[in-house]
């Protein structure tokens, strides 16, 4: 009888069985050199780190932390800790000190996995405040070689304590990790708190397990695939894309040196799958867009050429017409010339299956990528539930997430929301029972978001609920369908649409792409001094406004934009403007913004914005920017 393969870990035991020392599971790049590292050794690894911990006093049900970048170390600690009946927790590397401390106290972990230096200080700086934590394991030794606290334990030496304790444990680690359960509780994610304080959702093992497979089922993946994990590890898309998605199928896993060599590293690597934020898109598709305009006269004229040619076919596909046969062969010219050159320089020459999630993601954008050779496939899924909808196979629409996943038995639109029935929901969320109710209606899990199901079953999403908007007039718009096109332009960063019910028209604030427009300007002989400078530019405002008026043309009057301003600084998640990963903190920034926000509902054509800075030293000053605020 077949043994039930219901959590990671035992996933893990089959593809050592499996595959031993015969397979390459992981990659690693160090000081430029590819280290890899097979079955055998992520198994051997994982167990010494599981034996370790445990005779730490890791009890099954114990929370442990993991705040670090992608490397083999995140893999084999987090299945480490569940193979010995604990539940991970991960945090991002970007996390301030005090968005660590409420992880940790909130999740009430007992133990920390720390990467390196700057996150082990981060801990030490609140740990007065964190009675419950007992150990912190560090992986890179680089600057703690005279930290003297009885806390701090090295990796290696967690991993060589495991060995000598596999010798006095009554049980083998094969008996351990029998003894989990697919229903016992795996990690905990928390959610982006774009709307207030994140929450930790609970989830077991056969919720992602379920979702995987049935992602698996629809595009299928192999173990002779490979993929490039650079997506912190904290968000939920990249422990389902790379981590659990390896210990199922039994690909490769590829990791970069350094979140600065990721295009570099992701070019050798040239993966099979490859999953991607939506602003990762945009800013691989601004870049390339960018480096054409700055391109020479004859270079930049036949990208124009041949980028209506692949336009052009794009349309055919995405209408499901058949291609003639003279698109076809000019855009066999075009590929070879042109758009193969660019698969190459952004790491997609194999990639088979390219996927967008976690955020809208504009249209344009999709049909940008699927012009050049690239077809990305939407899913829509939320931190409670993972991969809803999906695209599969050929059936791309640029303006859909695809149909239904098979582990979700039902879903259906009450009022507008969608709602999904299914097993791969979350169990709850940690400590706050009566928010986990307010989100279950009749055995439905509410989503949150507006959306519909057309007649071949594919999902449209419109937006969350709560981020709609209302003007004056009563017409209802959703602002991530304005904000996600317009930063399909390569001069535009980010950017917050503004409307309400005492709004006549729609702004936007918005803040330009440093580099790009940096570019632009010393083309057209603009001197600038910083960010600030070059924001207030009146021909960077000019560009800006060009830009809107090309969206513009495309909405009905009421919708269309008819004031903005350029922001003096970039969105930053360290202000809170941000989560940490790139959501927007819509009411947040509504907040902060707000007299900005009145001003461009007056007659006023300049705001002076002021904002306090705090010296070294305590003292404390004030910044004064001043802001142009513009007509379209």
């Amino acid at each position: 009888m077949q043994k039930m393969l219901d959590t990671f870990p035992k996933l893990l035991l089959r593809n050592y069985q499996r595959f031993g020392n015969k397979k390459v599971a992981m990659r690693h790049k160090n000081f430029g050199i590819w280290n890899k590292y097979t079955w055998e050794d992520y198994y051997l690894n994982v167990k010494y780190l599981s034996f370790g911990i445990m005779k730490l006093g890791l009890q099954r049900g114990d929370k442990v932390a993991i705040i670090g970048d992608n490397c083999p170390l995140w893999y084999w600690t987090e299945l480490a800790a569940q193979a010995a009946g604990g539940i991970t927790v991960g945090i991002f590397t970007d996390c301030t000190a005090s968005e660590v401390k409420f992880f940790l106290e909130h999740s009430d972990s007992k133990f920390v996995f720390a990467h390196n230096q700057e996150q082990v200080d981060k801990v030490l700086e609140i740990l007065p405040e964190l009675p419950n934590i007992t150990k912190m394991i560090y992986w890179s030794e680089k600057g703690l070689w005279f930290y003297t606290e009885s806390i701090l334990i090295n990796v290696e030496d967690l991993i060589e304590s495991g060995r000598q304790y596999e010798k006095e444990c009554p049980n083998s680690f094969e008996e351990i990790v029998e003894t989990g359960n697919g229903e016992d509780i795996a990690f905990i994610l928390y959610t982006s708190g774009s709307t207030g304080l994140p929450k930790g959702a609970l989830f077991s093992y056969n919720s992602y397990i379920n979702a995987v497979q049935s992602v698996n089922q629809v595009n299928p993946i192999s173990e002779d695939d490979d993929y490039v994990s650079f997506i912190p590890p904290a968000w939920a898309e990249e422990q389902a894309g790379g981590f659990i998605c390896q210990l199922v199928t039994g690909m490769k896993v590829n990791f970069p040196e350094s979140r600065e060599t990721v295009r570099k590293d992701l070019k050798e690597i040239a993966p099979e799958i490859i999953f991607n934020l939506p602003r990762l898109w945009e800013g691989i598709s601004s870049e390339v867009r960018a480096k054409m305009n700055d391109a020479k006269k004859i270079k930049k004229a036949l990208y124009h050429i041949f980028s209506s040619i692949g336009y052009k076919k794009e349309k055919y596909i995405s209408g499901k017409k058949a291609i003639p046969i003279f698109l076809r062969f000019l855009y066999m010219v075009a590929d070879f010339v042109l758009f193969k050159g660019i698969r190459d320089q952004i790491g997609l020459s194999k990639v088979r299956l390219a996927y967008t999630g976690g955020a809208p993601i504009s249209q344009e954008i999709i049909r940008y990528f699927s012009s050049i050779g690239v077809n990305i496939k939407s899913f829509y899924g939320l931190t409670e539930f993972p991969f809803i909808a999906m695209h599969r196979g050929s059936d791309v629409r640029s303006d859909t997430c695809g149909p239904l996943l098979p582990h979700w038995e039902k879903m259906r639109i009450d009022d507008g929301m969608i709602l999904v029935k299914g097993n791969a929901a979350y169990r709850g969320y940690y400590k706050d029972p009566d928010t986990t109710g307010d989100m279950v209606r009749d055995g439905w899990y509410l989503t949150g978001d507006i959306g519909k199901v057309d007649k071949d079953g594919h999902l449209f999403v419109y937006g969350r609920v709560l981020d709609f908007k209302e003007l004056r007039g009563g017409q209802t718009f959703a602002p991530d369908y304005l904000e996600t096109r317009l930063r399909f332009s390569p001069f535009i960063k980010d950017c917050i649409v503004i409307g309400g019910i005492e709004k006549n028209y729609v702004s936007v604030m918005i803040s330009i792409d440093y580099q790009s427009v940096g570019n632009w300007a010393k083309q057209k002989s603009t001197n600038y001094t910083t960010f600030t400078d070059l924001s207030q530019k009146r021909e960077v405002y000019d560009l800006i406004k060009r830009e809107i008026e090309s969206l513009n043309r495309t909405l009905p009057d009421w919708l269309k934009i008819r004031k903005f301003l350029l922001l003096h600084k970039e969105l930053d998640p360290d202000e809170g403007e941000l989560t940490r990963n790139g959501k927007l903190r819509r009411r947040f920034i509504e907040k902060r913004y707000s007299e900005i926000i009145e001003a461009i509902y007056s007659d006023e054509k300049e705001f002076i914005f002021e904002t306090e800075i705090i010296y070294k030293g305590g003292s404390k000053g004030v910044l004064k920017n001043n802001i142009l605020i513009k007509e379209v």
